[in-house]
């Protein structure tokens, strides 16, 4: 099963899309954590996690896969530093803050995921992005990603996506004492702290949404009171 396993990863950067869609359809299966199979992906130095973050930028309907496919490597450790890539960062940013994006909530999935590393995490809240007409005026990432989630809410952004994720990517951040001192100090583009903008959020139906939320405020609050004291 291996050895045919390694033959479908070759036809991950196949030339033919139909066979690169094809090829990942198989593999998928293999990428989930109970997977005996999961280190497979490791091979020829991380050669297949590259090729899914190139497939990414292809047809949605392969790039939902090999999101899916990354999704789920990203509980490993050395995968998950594969990508602590910055081109792939920017694509996923730009692809959150999008409107036109249909796989915008695969992004911030992945992100999620991700930004559990505080090497990503530290990066994440360094970088910029271009501004987004409609959406925020900020160039930091970071602000554009607390502004869509705040604007998004019930597709109202982009009728594909509802970013409950990026609650989790802001609990995430508010692990380092960076993301904390973040969320408590007022953005100079709208003179508002973006914590502010998430405590409506406490109440939410959804759980991933109201979760996240509730843990940065309670990081953030923990953070303000050691201040104090």
């Amino acid at each position: 099963m291996e050895e045919q396993l390694n033959s479908l990863l070759e036809f991950l950067h196949d030339g033919n899309p139909n066979v690169r869609q094809l090829a990942l359809n198989h593999l998928l299966g293999y990428t989930v954590k109970s997977s005996q199979l999961q280190n497979i992906f490791k091979q020829n130095n991380m050669r297949p996690i590259s090729d899914l973050k190139n497939i990414c930028r292809e047809d949605p309907v392969i790039a939902h896969d090999a999101f899916k496919a990354l999704v789920n490597l990203a509980s490993d450790d050395e995968i998950c530093k594969e990508l602590n890539d910055d081109n792939f960062l920017h694509l996923m940013i730009k692809m959150i803050t999008d409107s036109k994006i249909i796989l915008s909530d695969m992004a911030c999935m992945l992100l999620s995921n991700i930004t559990k590393y505080q090497d990503i995490s530290m990066k994440f809240l360094k970088m910029e992005n271009q501004q987004v007409e409609g959406l925020s005026n900020s160039t930091k990432a970071i602000d554009q990603l607390v502004d869509v989630f705040v604007r998004g809410l019930d597709r109202v952004y982009n009728k594909e996506a509802e970013y409950h994720f990026l609650a989790s990517v802001f609990a995430n951040v508010t692990m380092l004492p960076q993301g904390r001192e973040y969320f408590l100090t007022t953005a100079s583009y709208d003179d508002v702290t973006p914590l502010s903008k998430l405590i409506v959020f406490t109440e939410h139906p959804n759980i991933i949404r109201r979760g996240g939320v509730i843990s940065c405020l309670k990081a953030s609050f923990r953070h303000a009171v050691a201040i104090k004291d």
